[in-house]
């Protein structure tokens, strides 16, 4: 069972989160251009896969930072 296929906005997600390191959901709509509930989706779905991982922010727990895991670069780096 191979690695479920990527797609492409997934991809541009991943591609911000690996140049910096991490970033902010807000990062991620502005970014993008595109609502808060579909970049969530995005999001939703590559944590399931392990690709990224979200925590709060130290200074501002309503704040969702994006980070990428060690399965997530495989990813950025195979692509």
């Amino acid at each position: 069972m191979g690695s479920p296929k990527i797609t492409r906005k997934e991809f541009m997600i991943l591609n911000l989160i690996f140049e910096s390191e991490s970033c902010s959901m807000k990062d991620i709509t502005a970014t993008f251009s595109m609502p808060p509930s579909t970049a969530a989706g995005l999001v939703d779905r590559l944590v399931d896969r392990k690709y990224v991982i979200r925590s709060k922010w130290k200074d501002d727990r309503q704040r969702i930072l994006i980070k990428m895991t060690v399965r997530g670069r495989r990813v950025v780096h195979r692509c």
